[in-house]
């Protein structure tokens, strides 16, 4: 029986899945779930305005502010959210209602350069940025 060839693109594939989960045990005993949302079609600075309102806040009370916040970038962050609290429920058992966002961070992600035409034959630069959020979600103490 022939040999399965290894390539660049099997090995990466392996190494991915031999990667931890980004959910981790804390010394104390309580779970810390995440989720990731990268490329965001918002600027940084947008979202960390409405990533401030619901940063240590219990998950039913963040998606009722969320809900109710005339931003666009709530509308990701509850889409995010939701998929922590998912993460939480379904790898772990968790109950929703117990849960608090311990962790909240927004980073730049890639910038678009892009080019608007002035007047006399100039152009203007501008960029157009997006984000990383991540959010962490553990138990109430």
């Amino acid at each position: 029986m022939a040999e399965k060839k290894t390539t660049k693109t099997t090995k990466r594939k392996e190494e991915a899945q031999a990667k931890p989960a980004v959910n981790r045990t804390i010394e104390s005993g309580s779970v810390v779930v995440s989720a990731r949302g990268k490329n965001i079609i918002s600027s940084p600075q947008k979202l960390r305005l409405v990533a401030d309102l619901i940063r240590g806040e219990r998950v039913e009370k963040a998606q009722e502010i969320l809900e109710y916040t005339n931003k666009r970038g709530a509308k990701e962050l509850k889409k995010l959210l939701k998929s922590a609290v998912a993460n939480a429920e379904h790898n772990f058992d968790l109950d929703p209602k117990s849960l608090v966002v311990s962790k909240l961070t927004v980073d730049e992600g890639i910038k678009m350069p892009r080019y608007r035409f002035a007047s006399r034959g100039r152009v203007h630069k501008y960029v157009r940025r997006r984000s990383h959020v991540l959010i962490e979600l553990s138990e109430e103490v």
